[in-house]
């Protein structure tokens, strides 16, 4: 680097020569601890023209070598530049610049290798016991223990089958005839013997009680005033007032429509019914109120005459009643006659 002196500081102070430093070498000739190094633009070295806090002697102020801010003001070059002198030496390194932006995060490197392994730690708490797992399988016998001590004798078992026979032993002497023995069983009857003559006709004996009648428990009960029913769908009861003949085992109630026999037994029971008209209406026996089938006439076509007779078992206390049944209408029965009886017999 080109060196000036007292008298050149003064010439470069009158005629505006500045000190052109080739490659940017400002600074050369600065004591340590100087002030430098600031402001420079990049590409130079820093701190052209600074100096501040120098000891004497220091270098004149030198422009910035790159546009940018510096310490100014400078003179100017003059008008006629001279040819460029040769290159001076090296300047000294100036300091490191500012640290730059941290630049874009780089790709991760290759995983490190595993570090050593680290000291086992603290033994843990114990945990909860878990849930009891499945039973294993069962494992080989073990060996037989040893005898144990004899039990108590148990109780006597049940006596055995009788064994087979012996054979027989040889005869021994005759015994004392001993005591008579008891009667045995009569024997069996002999066949009978033929029939003898016939005897004499004894005198003939009284005369027995009379034994019961069962046909004795009968009733019968007729309509022959020619009433007019007026049947519903649901039946309607006929009333029979005229000609009752009870025996004391058969009643009948104040509308002479329900008979109730007062003995058990198996009973023939029959009916009659006659009207005026034919009617499309049925008739039946209702026992304790309720309708007995086999009782049942139930036309397809309209009758004027209605009939049937049943056996039945009866207990005692059962009602028997005559009922009109079906298509609603006026049935009137015959008058002056038959126009519906009721007949019951106990048979056994």
């Amino acid at each position: 680097m080109k060196r000036y002196y007292a008298s050149d500081w003064e010439q470069s102070g009158r005629d505006g020569v500045v000190a052109h430093l080739s490659g940017c070498g400002c600074n050369t000739g600065c004591n340590t601890g100087c002030g430098c190094n600031t402001g420079c633009n990049s590409g130079c070295n820093t701190g052209c023209g600074c100096n501040s806090g120098c000891s004497t002697p220091c270098l004149p102020p030198v422009p910035p070598c790159c546009p940018g801010p510096g310490p100014g003001p400078y003179p100017p070059y003059p008008p006629a530049v001279g040819p460029t002198g040769p290159t001076g030496p090296q300047g000294y390194p100036g300091p490191n610049g500012a640290t730059g932006p941290t630049g874009p995060q780089g790709i991760p490197g290759p995983a490190g290798t595993n570090g050593a392994t680290g000291a086992t730690g603290a033994t843990g708490a114990t945990g909860a016991t878990g849930a009891q797992g499945p039973a294993g399988p069962a494992g080989p016998a073990g060996p037989a223990g040893a005898a144990g001590a004899t039990g108590a004798t148990g109780a006597t078992g049940a006596t055995g089958a009788t064994g087979p026979t012996g054979a027989t032993g040889a005869a021994g002497a005759t015994g004392a005839t001993g005591a008579a023995g008891a009667a045995g069983l009569a024997g069996a009857t002999g066949a009978t013997g033929p029939t003898g003559a016939t005897g004499a006709t004894g005198v003939t004996g009284p005369t027995g009680p009379t034994g019961p009648s069962i046909t004795a428990t009968s009733a019968f009960a007729a309509n022959t005033t020619g009433s007019t029913l007026a049947v519903i769908v649901g039946g309607t009861l006929i009333p029979l007032p005229d000609s009752q003949v009870l025996s004391p085992g058969i009643t009948v109630n104040g509308a002479n429509t329900v008979f109730t026999v007062t003995d058990a037994g198996r009973y023939q029971l029959s009916y009659n019914v006659n009207t005026t008209a034919s009617l499309a209406s049925g008739t039946r026996l209702l026992i304790n109120g309720t309708p007995n089938t086999a009782s049942t006439v139930a036309p397809v076509v309209s009758l004027s005459h209605f009939a049937n007779e049943i056996l039945l078992n009866l207990n005692a206390g059962d009602t028997i009643s005559l009922q009109m049944f079906g298509i609603a209408s006026a049935a009137t029965l015959l008058p002056g006659s038959a126009g519906a009886t009721l007949s019951i017999t106990r048979l056994s």
